[in-house]
């Protein structure tokens, strides 16, 4: 019913809002590459797509540094930088 939904969109806006403090306040997080084709942005926007940064293989560990509407800038060990999709990595929880 009406109730159910309603509690469940709150749950899910309560989840994001949790993940994006875990992301802002946590610093320099990790975070494993989810998607099969990983490509890292030289900045935040879709028109960069051809202007790729770096291409992290698929469940390669980065670090998040800074977020940016829908996307992150992500790190490697390497010392490569790019912005990433949201939906291509997934933040580690420990």
């Amino acid at each position: 019913g009406l109730f159910s939904a309603a509690s469940w969109a709150c749950a899910l806006v309560l989840v994001g809002a949790i993940a994006a403090i875990a992301i802002s306040s946590g610093g320099l997080r990790e975070a494993v590459v989810v998607d099969k084709n990983p490509q890292a942005l030289v900045s935040p926007f879709p028109g960069a797509g051809e202007q790729a940064g770096f291409t992290p293989a698929p469940g390669a560990t980065v670090k998040i540094e800074k977020a940016y509407n829908d996307f992150l800038l992500v790190a490697d060990d390497a010392g490569h930088a790019g912005w990433m999709a949201k939906g291509q990595i997934e933040p580690v929880v420990r």
